[in-house]
């Protein structure tokens, strides 16, 4: 399935010498991108955290990589070279940030990776002006719409028609691609219950110091039956048995690492909309229960997207 970022990415990567960091949650289809996009160069070249020869000459630093691709003898203009789950290495902030200013303007460079990314690159040795940040999305209508339309567009002036079939697909199953296109009650669970998994047991004891995990995971679970919902940090603290901070915290980490995002309330009176409490909604809208409450979150999800083309 060709998704829209590849033309996005690919049109900043001509234009621009920034590097791209591609975050956003698991499974949403990044690392498939990047792989298509390497395709479509002449000289396109995909670099792995994950595998071990590649992981060996990551290690040895910029000069390594560009020894490995034969750099200055290359044909293209503008190689693109991509790293994935780099974020994994511990020193990974000075090996892009050595690659970047060793050999300037000389390569496209493509990040990706989990929602680690998105928490460990703001912090460290500044990466400041070297990269801009896209948040990827899982699929949406005007997505799915521009695939038989050959729009290369988020936003529509005019309203498309979206094959009934696939809407239906994109209702139950969500929009990450492979529970979507398998289409498959049994995978569906599976898919989800191996990434419920993921987040809890890797990605929160990695990347913090929460030791309650199991209140955490009823935290979650509460999540999916009061998405749109006004949040009372009170009444969850109250069931959970833990106090506001701890509860605002956990969201906090919880929203960092893509399961949900808040939608704070607008108001010209600043201090009211800063003490009016935020609702929070899933960036998966197939684990909410009921069709009301789905509705909404896939409808504050799509409009989450839009905001960030618009961005």
């Amino acid at each position: 399935m060709k998704r829209l970022y590849q033309h996005i990415f690919k049109e900043h990567l001509e234009q621009h010498r920034q590097m791209i960091f591609v975050m956003g949650p698991r499974q949403a289809g990044k690392t498939t991108v990047a792989q298509t996009l390497v395709e479509t160069y002449a000289d396109g070249f995909y670099f792995s955290w994950d595998n071990i020869s590649d992981r060996e000459k990551i290690i040895h630093g910029p000069n390594a990589i560009a020894d490995s691709v034969n750099l200055d003898a290359l044909r293209s203009a503008k190689p693109l070279i991509t790293f994935d789950e780099i974020h994994k290495f511990k020193e990974w902030r000075d090996f892009l940030k050595g690659f970047y200013d060793c050999f300037p303007n000389k390569t496209a460079i493509l990040v990706t990776g989990s929602a680690k990314l998105d928490v460990l690159s703001r912090g460290g040795d500044s990466l400041m002006g070297r990269y801009f940040p896209f948040h990827f999305h899982p699929l949406s209508v005007a997505e799915l719409a521009q695939q038989s339309a050959n729009v290369t567009q988020e936003i529509w002036q005019k309203p498309q028609a979206l094959d009934n079939a696939q809407y239906e697909a994109l209702w139950k199953f969500g929009g990450y691609p492979d529970p979507f296109l398998k289409q498959s009650d049994a995978f569906s669970r599976r898919w989800k219950k191996l990434r419920h998994q993921q987040l809890f047991d890797e990605d929160i004891r990695d990347l913090t110091r929460i030791q309650d995990i199991d209140r955490l995971e009823l935290l979650a679970e509460k999540l999916k039956t009061q998405s749109g919902s006004l949040t009372s940090y009170q009444s969850m603290a109250r069931q959970l048995r833990v106090t506001d901070n701890t509860i605002r915290n956990w969201l906090g980490v919880l929203k960092s690492l893509y399961y949900c995002f808040e939608l704070r309330p607008w108001s010209k009176n600043v201090n009211r909309a800063v003490l009016k409490e935020p609702k929070y909604y899933l960036w998966d809208w197939s684990l909410c229960p009921d069709d009301g409450t789905k509705a909404e979150n896939m409808v504050a999800l799509h409009l989450l997207k839009c905001r960030a083309f618009l961005e």
